[in-house]
């Protein structure tokens, strides 16, 4: 009888999942955290959307399914799921369907930051220098590398920027000046962190403008399914899986990244198919001790030779 009872609890957790699980919404525009997060309208008795991506996360429940509403504004804000907030079950994952929305973590650059350096070049000493990204209008700018013992920023081109000695180097068109463009730079560290999570599916989300990783899957992290998605931008990689972890990536873009597009580090394992990694002047793949398997074709670091 004793022997039993584990699995009876675990029928009856997977019935209830099944029976209640529900559609949680957020909306930056609309929403606020204060809400019930039932429903995408809001009305005079406390329903409506989240505010946040995480608030919804933290009330979701094995076989919900979070609807993060698309109005066109990306939001700013950096997500944490754990084996106790944003785990489902085997059979009950939550999914997160981000609907081609940005989970954007740039932040502005200001304009009394910038300096005229000469001609069409303008310079700004960032906060921030590590896995330093630039954008316009959301999409990254093209960097140019620096050799190591240049004294001066190399010949750029309009809307081209470096980074030299601590500072970076940025050439408008003529005519314009910095402030024209709005630039953002990267900012928060992750988009999406992963820890100890499991069931889980995200999906046709946009990930950008973090310093370090768009996802990072840190440790532990099993049964978890990133398809659709969208990393660029980010300073590090667009995805990084590390630990004990082991994570389906699947029709998925990454590209413009600062160092590296994928990122595997041991002992985790990643599983890629029928995605595009760009090559975009840095490594697509870096495989630092952990394992590879492209459309079915494994790579580990003795099978260095990654498409």
């Amino acid at each position: 009888m004793g022997g039993r009872f584990p699995l009876a609890l675990v029928f009856l957790i997977a019935t209830s999942a099944a029976c209640h699980a529900r559609e949680l919404y957020v909306s930056n525009i609309h929403g606020s955290d204060r809400y019930s997060g039932r429903q995408l309208t809001t009305d005079s008795d406390g329903g409506g959307p989240f505010a946040t991506i995480a608030a919804a996360v933290r009330a979701a429940r094995p076989g919900d399914e979070i609807e993060i509403d698309n109005t066109g504004t990306p939001y700013s804000e950096c997500v944490t799921l754990t084996a106790t907030r944003g785990s489902g079950l085997p059979d009950f994952p939550i999914v997160i369907d981000g609907n081609g929305a940005i989970l954007d973590g740039s932040r502005p650059v200001p304009d009394h930051a910038w300096e005229h350096y000469k001609a069409d070049v303008f310079r700004f000493t960032p906060r921030q220098q590590t896995y330093l990204c630039l954008f316009y209008e959301g999409r990254p700018v093209e960097e140019k590398q620096v050799k190591p013992t240049a004294l001066a920023p190399p010949v750029l081109k309009p809307r081209q920027w470096c980074l030299l000695d601590s500072q970076v180097y940025f050439r408008v068109e003529r005519g314009r000046t910095p402030d024209d463009y709005q630039l953002t730079q990267t900012g928060h560290a992750v988009g999406l962190t992963l820890y100890g999570v499991h069931d889980l599916v995200i999906r046709d989300l946009i990930v950008q403008g973090y310093q370090l990783d768009g996802v990072n899957a840190h440790d532990l992290v099993h049964r978890v399914e990133l398809r659709g998605m969208t990393c660029r931008g980010n300073g590090r990689s667009g995805i990084c899986v590390a630990g004990a972890s082991w994570v389906s990536i699947a029709e998925c873009l990454l590209g413009d990244n600062g160092r590296m597009q994928l990122r595997v580090e041991a002992p985790a394992r990643v599983q890629m198919t029928d995605s595009d990694v760009l090559k975009s002047g840095v490594p697509r793949f870096a495989v630092q001790g952990g394992e590879l398997t492209i459309d079915g074709v494994r790579f580990t670091p003795a099978n260095r030779r990654l498409p």
